[in-house]
């Protein structure tokens, strides 16, 4: 038992440093980790929709796809232009 509870604990400690710097850094706004945030809130969705969507065995590289085409339509709804090229100019 010793082993999972200092697992837990450093697990718990690290997430926690994290979010107390996003904090700090975002002046007073609760910012979560973000690769969490992505994870639970995000790309389940994407997975689930996609299950649904193609049946879950669906051709190799549907996934990413998916997700590209999704990502460029979130960005188009929220007025930032998908186009990579015009965000990263030399």
């Amino acid at each position: 038992m010793l082993p999972v509870a200092i697992y837990l604990v450093v697990t718990a400690a690290v997430v926690a440093l994290a979010t107390v710097r996003n904090y700090v850094l975002t002046g007073g706004k609760l910012v979560p980790v973000q690769s969490l945030f992505w994870e639970l809130n995000v790309q389940d969705v994407l997975y689930y929709d996609l299950s649904k969507e193609e049946g879950l065995d669906h051709p190799e590289g549907m996934t990413l796809d998916y997700f590209i085409e999704q990502e460029r339509q979130m960005l188009v709804a929220n007025g930032v232009s998908p186009d990579y090229s015009e965000i990263h100019e030399p």
